[in-house]
């Protein structure tokens, strides 16, 4: 089921907890959780009941047997600036097989692990400029699935691809850079409550700032309320700059229009589509009807002037329902992607972003069940990228 509005899903599974190595005084690190559909089953409108099965049966949103075998993905996060270790254990009374049975990949970042004694296992991970972005992986927990040619099945047929049943991802992140985090006074910033969203709450000042906490949309565009995922922040002309603070997760979308020359997205904190239905489109009641103009993107830009460049530096998206960022308008658009994470990209068509010309993106972690890595542009250059692939589409798409 999904979880209430004002909640986050935590990790059934896993506990994550981060000291600085060596010092053995360790603090929590919270692990989040999604589920394919994100609990609410195979439904067409957002107001539709969970597993109502609304959806036409016609229509395939990328998910067949991994509800019932299941799988999930869970993440964690944390800043940081010296060497650490990070300690996981179970919280369902399952063991972790200890630190034999540990994959960690990519296997190139060849980071240290360790049994931590009382059924725990640590990871050493060295202070980076770049930071890591990597899987956990235990030998207990991996499904094997299978393939007869156009489906997933449970027997017969082959094996295709080997995966963990209870996903765990960790983002050990440096702190943001000063020239990542805007200068906020009350004149230029409009500082969000955590709750609910409703119409025109962001305000239309230069910044808008999400402090730790939880956030969701509220209304339908009409303003009728208790609609979720009937809406998203469509930003006023005047803001430019999103930040999110770590411990910041907002259950919506991003659409920005202003035409100032540099637009942002920044900070440690979580942006989830989690109440959107599959291919939810703006234009129809945010219904399960796919168009490749009016369906949702999380981040999105329909009007860019010439010259622009978008900054995104830092945030995660989670369970995107459609392609995750669309900017349309004129074609001298480029961004500049770092420390960017998507996870639970469950749905078919949750691609990575584009990648425009002149565009640089590096030390990323992207979970995709489409194109991921869109190099449609001259110029771009994209290093460090990590990919979970789902079974829909090439990792590198050229156009």
């Amino acid at each position: 089921m999904p979880v209430k509005p004002g909640n986050v899903r935590q990790s059934h599974r896993y506990s994550v907890e981060v000291s600085q190595a060596g010092a053995n005084t360790f603090y929590d690190s919270f692990v989040y959780e999604a589920i394919p559909r994100n609990g609410n089953g195979r439904i067409y409108a957002p107001t539709d009941a969970p597993y109502s099965n609304t959806l036409n049966a016609t229509v395939d949103d990328g998910i067949s047997i991994e509800p019932s075998i299941g799988l999930n993905m869970a993440w964690s996060q944390f800043e940081y600036s010296h060497d650490v270790d990070v300690r996981i254990t179970t919280i369902d009374g399952s063991t972790l097989g200890g630190a034999g049975s540990v994959s960690i990949r990519p296997t190139a970042d060849n980071l240290a692990v360790r049994d931590g004694g009382d059924g725990s296992v640590i990871i050493r991970v060295p202070a980076a400029t770049n930071g890591y972005r990597f899987s956990v992986e235990f030998a207990n927990d991996l499904y094997s699935f299978r393939s007869n040619g156009s489906d997933y099945v449970t027997s017969g047929g082959s094996v295709v691809g080997v995966e963990p049943t209870n996903a765990l991802v960790i983002f050990a992140s440096p702190f943001l850079a000063a020239s990542d985090v805007p200068s906020m006074t009350a004149a230029n910033t409009h500082t969000k409550t955590p709750g609910p969203t409703n119409n025109g709450d962001w305000g239309n000042k230069s910044i808008l700032y999400f402090p730790p906490g939880m956030y969701y949309m509220n209304q339908d565009q009409s303003g009728n309320s208790g609609k979720l995922g009937s809406n998203h922040m469509r930003l006023g002309s005047n803001t430019y700059w999103v930040h999110f603070a770590p411990g910041a997760y907002v259950k919506g979308a991003i659409e920005y229009f202003t035409t100032a020359a540099n637009f942002y997205a920044t900070g440690h904190g979580v942006l989830s589509g989690e109440n959107y239905v599959y291919q939810a489109n703006a234009a129809e009641d945010y219904m399960a009807i796919k168009s490749d103009t009016t369906s949702l993107r999380m981040w999105w830009h329909d009007n860019l002037v010439s010259g622009q460049t978008w900054t995104c530096q830092g945030p995660t998206i989670a369970a995107p329902p459609f392609n995750t960022m669309d900017f349309n308008g004129n074609s001298g658009v480029s961004s500049r992607i770092s420390n960017y994470k998507q996870v639970s990209a469950f749905f078919f068509q949750t691609d990575g972003p584009e990648i425009y010309t002149n565009s640089i993106v590096h030390d990323v972690f992207w979970h995709v069940n489409d194109d991921a890595i869109k190099i449609y542009y001259s110029g771009a250059s994209v290093s460090r990228a990590t990919i979970w692939k789902c079974l829909n589409d090439p990792i590198i798409q050229m156009g």
